[in-house]
């Protein structure tokens, strides 16, 4: 019987990891299918032309057949079973073929950040947070961050946030109106301690309602975090 060896050991406790979450998240869809399931198909077929281009191998076709196979089952467990099958290679090779992959999320980031500063009413605060000024609220949304958000550059991404909240700090100076900061992501949900050390409070799952006007085509579970102005003049603004 052939031994593994280390490195293989350790690619397997990495896609025995992945392969976890992704069933969280397929439980997650599975509960929420009328608004999740056909956005995370579409998102994948989009996702899945530039993941070859890039030089990643896998059955793009089959992947997509059985994605949309799923769409008609039924049963909660056969639903995760079926999917954890199918999305199996993409798992594998996030691990196996990990430089590639890398290099492909950094250029979807990339892509993704530049489209964003295009779109109006968007102000960009760093890098990485931009804003939409409202009536009484400013509200801050976080750009695509999953090349930077690594061991070897993470202190790089926490003060690039900072420097943005201290300019939009300047920017609603003169706004008396503006008497919150607002943030909204799937990553207040996975990263909670890190908004409330930046004097956030977490409030929780936003409704339906303002996700299908904030978020309509993302399928993650999103989650809301605020500040009020005095605080937030307090901790950014001249700083």
């Amino acid at each position: 019987m052939k031994e593994t060896s280390p490195i293989e050991q350790r690619d397997n406790s990495k896609i025995s990891a992945d392969r976890e979450i992704f069933k969280k998240n397929l439980s997650d869809i599975f509960d929420n299918k009328e608004t999740k399931l056909i956005p995370s198909i579409d998102d994948f077929i989009i996702k899945s032309e530039t993941l070859q281009k890039g030089g990643l191998i896998f059955d793009k076709e089959g992947i997509i057949n059985g994605l949309k196979e799923s769409i008609n089952i039924k049963d909660k467990e056969v639903f995760i079973s079926h999917l954890l099958k199918v999305m199996e290679p993409i798992l594998i090779s996030r691990i196996t073929q990990a430089t590639v992959y890398r290099k492909i999320e950094k250029e979807l980031a990339e892509k993704s950040r530049t489209e964003l500063k295009d779109e109006p009413g968007h102000i960009f605060l760093s890098e990485f947070l931009y804003c939409n000024l409202e009536k009484d609220a400013a509200r801050i949304h976080l750009a695509a961050a999953y090349d930077f958000i690594t061991k070897d550059k993470i202190n790089d991404f926490k003060e690039d946030i900072v420097i943005g909240l201290k300019k939009l700090a300047k920017i609603i100076e003169p706004m008396k109106n503006i008497d919150k900061v607002v943030a909204s992501s799937w990553i207040i949900e996975k990263s909670p301690k890190r908004l409330k050390e930046l004097g956030f409070t977490i409030e929780g799952e936003i409704s339906q309602e303002e996700k299908n006007k904030h978020f309509n085509n993302d399928s993650r579970t999103i989650y809301k975090a605020s500040i009020d102005r005095e605080k937030f003049d307090e901790l950014y603004l001249n700083k």
